[in-house]
Formats: C-alpha cells, structure tokens, sequence
C-alpha cells in the first residue's frame, strides 16, 4: 500500500482532531480511499475520516488493507510536517512507513510506526433526518463553544428565528449567547424542534479545535445523537457524532 494526501497539512490536522477521540484506530485503505472510524473510550462520541482518492496524489492499493495504528504516535509523527513536505504512507508486515519530504530544503524524514491488534466492534452510523441544522464559520461556532463553555460542564443548544443559541450555567451565574442568522450563516429547524438539547462541553469544544474546514456543519435532534460535518478538497470530510447528555436542566 502507498498513499499520498494531495494536502499534507490537512491530512496532519485530520489525524490531530482525530487521536483525542481515537488514541488506536484501524486505518482501512481501499481504491476508494482512506477510512478512520470509531468510538471514544467513554463511548459517548463516534467520529469517521474519510480521505477521498480524489484528495490523494498517489493511492497504490492491491487489496484493501486495515492497519491498526496508534494514532497518538502518528500524530506526533507528523507534528512536524509543513505546508511545503509531501507526506507518504506505505505499509510493511510489521509498520506504517510516514516519510516526508521537502524538496526546497533537501530534506527528508522517515519514521517507521508499529502495528498493532485493535480489537473493535464495527460500528456506523446510520443517515438520518435531522430537526435542526446551521452553517456557519468554524471560528464563529468555536469561540461561542469557548467563551459559554467557560460557565459549566454542560451547554445546551437550541435554534429558534433569533439564531444559534447556546447556553450554560453554574453555582456562580448563567451565560446564554446568540449567533444570529445572517449573511453567511444558514439556519433550519422544524416546528417540532422547540427545546434546548445538552452535550458535554469538553467534547464539544474538542470537535472544534482542529478547524479541518472554515466552514461546518451541525445538525441535532432532541434524542439522537448530534453530528457535526468539516468537508474538504473534493469529497473527503471528517464527521463527528455526539450523544446528548439526557435528564440535563438547561
């Protein structure tokens, strides 16, 4: 197997957003890309990597191939890879070969990470039908995250014609702040999506901090878990899914 993202800092920024969710994970290489799935340990969250072939400048693959790696050590691998270095991935018996290269600089990096045995349910996420949906800028949602989480270990989302509201509270106040749906920003909920839905904060704020696109998207029901969307280069994207915190006052 030898893969080649086209965007070797993206990719790097993917597999940082990814370890703090997924510390080992299987990597499943096919003609069609690359694939990293799973649930946390809390099992509370479930995010999928999908790098498109079409975001890949070389993709060499036989027959598809599952690769079990500790993605803490890719991710200080590949800590180090700039905008200008060419990241390749090719795979042995015994490890997954990260080499990158800097044509400018005449410089060359090769580090050999060992497989593993992960031992994981399979697991996806079926397509649903959500009550609410926004659009809006990563930094834009991330710094309300940021600012309200500061209040409580909860915050509670809800969607009405004034905007995105999110809100939290504890022993020493409240906090609720409003995006508003304007320019730029696209807002949707049903008529039968009228109440707050609560997710932890640190999970929340941790979808957040790898900004993979300027742009995401967030959907909610009141009951199902919440899925949060980055889409980038020419069908790849990284998706979180997050369980609401049930019986929360919000």
């Amino acid at each position: 197997m030898e893969l080649q993202p086209t965007d070797s800092s993206l990719f790097r920024t993917a597999i940082e957003g990814l370890k703090d969710f997924l510390p080992e994970a299987h990597l499943v290489v096919t003609s069609d890309g690359l694939v990293i799935s799973g649930m946390d340990a809390a099992h509370v969250g479930f995010v999928r990597y999908t790098l498109a072939a079409a975001d890949c400048a070389v993709l060499k693959v036989a027959v598809p191939q599952t690769l079990g790696v500790s993605l803490t050590i890719l991710s200080k691998v590949l800590a180090s890879v700039g905008a200008a270095d060419v990241v390749t991935l090719r795979s042995t018996d015994e490890h997954l070969t990260v080499s990158f290269v800097n044509e400018k600089l005449k410089k060359k990096t090769v580090c050999n990470v060992p497989l593993m045995e992960i031992h994981v349910d399979a697991l996806d996420i079926p397509s649903l039908d959500y009550a609410m949906t926004v659009e809006a800028k990563t930094a834009d949602v991330s710094a309300l995250f940021k600012e309200v989480g500061a209040f409580g270990d909860t915050l509670s989302l809800f969607l009405s014609d004034e905007g995105f509201q999110v809100k939290a509270k504890n022993e020493r106040g409240e906090m609720t702040q409003v995006l508003e749906n304007t320019e730029g920003r696209e807002m949707e909920f049903t008529e039968d999506f009228m109440s707050p839905v609560s997710f932890g904060t640190k999970y929340l704020i941790s979808m957040l901090k790898c900004a993979l696109s300027t742009q995401i998207k967030l959907q909610l029901n009141a009951d199902t878990p919440m899925c949060l969307t980055y889409t980038v280069g020419d069908g790849s994207s990284l998706v979180f899914h997050l369980a609401p915190k049930m019986g929360e006052d919000p």
